[in-house]
């Protein structure tokens, strides 16, 4: 058995014990399903996008319908996490989410798609996400308590993995059997079985604070802002997470450009080379869990470094099955980012700001299609090739200097 087979089995092993809490399964399943389909549409707009458009730009334009929502209400919806049951916010967003993907079915159905409809949708994914990412978060803490966030959390971040490795060859292969619409119908009943798996979840959630004015509410999130701000490691993770979002994950948003301008491929491609981040992303997690308390500073930034590298070779080494192996370079570096970047962001944030600190982090996840705007503009401009190279020498020169800046993060286990 190698080391990926007993990391995994390990990780799953030692962290199952959250899987006993049955409001957790649903959660648990509801979100990986939702997942699922948010990677599949993903692949899909992408591709559709660029086949409307034949544009890099475009490919960017409409993943910032994604990230202006997830950086403008991520805080508020760690706020409001605090004031209303936690399970509704959720099935609230995941019934926006469908509803996102059921506008593309009419409008492919119509035969009038254009890539307008595509940012649209796109917008309603990332204020649905800006929602349910904090309070799915805080409710399962309210299921399984303190003593096991860390190990439902982690469940959470595979299950996260395992869609990335297969949601986006589905979607690829799906793409060129069936075209577009089939993909989107297949993610609208996804979408509708996670409200349903949702549902069956008892534990609504316990909303802390009773204060319902605007004034407090606003309050709220300054003080969890000039917390992060006074906290030297929590702002130096979160350096590393924005570092690493704005300059290594828009590698997924040029994959398009990558696969039909550089290696003459189509869809089925697409689909592999995107799971092959999947692939490296459950190689990472089940290293970090296989690892334990051991290096976890040096880890992370190590991470951002091997996927600098990834993307400087893969813009510098024009093969294919090479791109396939470096992208999971790149998959293993995220891996580390994401599933340390939150560990550690749990234990040094006091209980008190816990949550909110949670939220600014989920901000990131509107960066990634935020740096897919300048990264598809810097494709057509330098060519792709060109492009990822410089995100990866940056990427590199980055993490280089928080470590010089910040040797507490580099030291700490």
């Amino acid at each position: 058995m190698g080391l990926w087979s007993m990391g995994l089995w390990s990780a799953w092993r030692s962290r199952g014990s959250a899987m006993r809490h049955r409001d957790f399964r649903y959660l648990w399943l509801g979100n990986s399903i939702i997942m699922g389909g948010n990677q599949a549409t993903f692949i899909a707009a992408g591709y559709l996008a660029y086949e409307l458009t034949d544009s890099a730009l475009i490919l960017g334009v409409v993943s910032m319908g994604f990230a202006l929502p997830m950086l403008t209400l991520s805080l508020f919806g760690g706020a409001l996490s605090d004031r209303v049951p936690r399970r509704r916010i959720i099935q609230i967003g995941q019934l926006l989410i469908a509803a996102s993907a059921a506008s593309v079915v009419v409008a492919l159905y119509l035969g009038v798609v254009a890539w307008g409809h595509l940012l649209a949708a796109s917008a309603v994914q990332g204020v649905a996400f800006a929602f349910v990412v904090p309070a799915r978060q805080s409710l399962i803490v309210d299921i399984v308590g303190d003593d096991l966030a860390g190990n439902a959390v982690a469940l959470v971040s595979i299950s996260f993995s395992l869609t990335s490795l297969l949601g986006p060859a589905l979607a690829g292969i799906m793409y060129d059997a069936v075209g577009p619409f089939g993909v989107y119908v297949a993610v609208l009943v996804a979408d509708l079985l996670a409200v349903a798996c949702t549902g069956l979840v008892r534990q609504p959630g316990k909303p802390g604070s009773r204060s319902r004015g605007a004034r407090s509410f606003l309050r709220d999130i300054g003080a969890g802002l000039r917390y992060a701000r006074n906290d030297k490691m929590v702002v130096a993770l979160i350096v590393v997470a924005l570092a690493f979002t704005v300059l290594a994950m828009p590698y997924r948003s040029l994959l398009p450009v990558l696969v039909v301008d550089v290696y003459g491929q189509g869809p089925r491609t697409l689909g592999l080379l995107s799971s092959m981040v999947g692939l490296g992303a459950i190689l990472g997690s089940s290293y970090v869990a296989w690892a334990g308390r051991r290096c976890r500073g040096t880890l992370l930034l190590g991470g951002a470094v091997a996927s600098g590298v990834g993307l400087v070779l893969i813009g510098a080494v024009p093969v294919l099955p090479m791109a396939a192996a470096l992208t999971a370079m790149i998959g293993i570096g995220d891996a580390l980012r994401r599933a340390l970047n939150q560990a550690l962001l749990l234990e040094v944030a006091d209980a008190e700001y816990r949550g909110r600190v949670v939220s600014i982090y989920a901000m990131n996840f509107g960066l990634t299609p935020a740096g897919a705007l300048p990264a598809g503009a810097l494709a057509e401009l330098l060519g792709v090739r060109l492009a990822l190279a410089i995100f990866g020498v940056l990427l590199v020169g980055l993490a280089v200097i928080i470590a010089l800046r910040s040797p507490r993060l580099l030291r700490y286990q």
